[in-house]
């Protein structure tokens, strides 16, 4: 950051990010200031691993540079749209288990990091498998049996929305609870998911205990909706 004010003296230089350092001006009241600011902005600095430097420019003028390190982590990737809660998702969470490993949840995101985190954190709980588009998803439908769908909503070939009319419009897969993702900004297709049929929602970010528990009850209410049907049906003919 540059400016072409008056400068800064040698002597300021050397001594500008002490608490409470004043240049001349400023004791002068030709400017104002409490000789704090800059030393804040080191402490700030220096908290990021980062360094704050100043330099003059000939005949006038002041330079600050700051300088922070920078390294890309594809997990921060992951981070921003599936939060941790370190707190939250160390709970026990078989408080929460009304299922069996023996449920088979296909995940479907064009995300492979995001697919192999949600992978890696539900296999705890239940069988998964995987499919990276709408496409890939029914071919997986057609050959495992799977209890409940979790779709990204935006992927290529064929989106989550697209996925989930399919398997509503299909006699053999209707039954099949989804569960769609999307991300924030995309909350205006929210609606039209639910008139696709979809059973549930989660908004980007979200915590994987979230969808555990959604998943956890989504499939009891229909288990539980099914031994209503049996009791009711064996009712039925005891009665006749």
């Amino acid at each position: 950051m540059r400016d072409t004010g008056v400068g800064i003296s040698n002597e300021d230089i050397n001594k500008i990010f002490k608490p409470f350092a004043l240049s001349h001006q400023d004791l002068h009241g030709q400017m104002g200031g409490s000789g704090v600011g800059l030393t804040i902005a080191r402490a700030i600095v220096e908290k990021h691993q980062g360094t704050i430097s100043v330099s003059r420019i000939e005949p006038h003028g002041t330079c600050f540079s700051i300088d922070l390190p920078w390294s890309y982590d594809k997990r921060y990737e992951v981070a921003t749209q599936i939060a941790l809660d370190e707190g939250e998702d160390m709970v026990n969470i078989s408080s929460f288990k009304v299922t069996s490993i023996s449920e088979i949840i296909l995940l479907v995101d064009d995300n492979i990091e995001i697919l192999t985190y949600l992978q890696k954190e539900l296999s705890k709980e239940f069988k998964i498998v995987t499919a990276q588009n709408g496409c890939e998803a029914l071919e997986v439908l057609a050959r495992e049996n799977v209890s409940l769908v979790v779709s990204d909503v935006m992927m290529p070939e064929m989106d989550g929305m697209e996925l989930c009319t399919h398997i509503k419009e299909n006699p053999s897969l209707c039954h099949l609870p989804v569960i769609l993702l999307t991300a924030k900004s995309m909350t205006i297709y929210v609606e039209e998911g639910f008139q696709a049929g979809a059973d549930d929602y989660l908004v980007k970010p979200f915590k994987v205990l979230t969808l555990i528990v959604r998943i956890n009850n989504i499939l009891s209410n229909r288990k539980k909706t099914e031994r209503n049907i049996r009791e009711a049906t064996l009712f039925k003919k005891c009665r006749h």
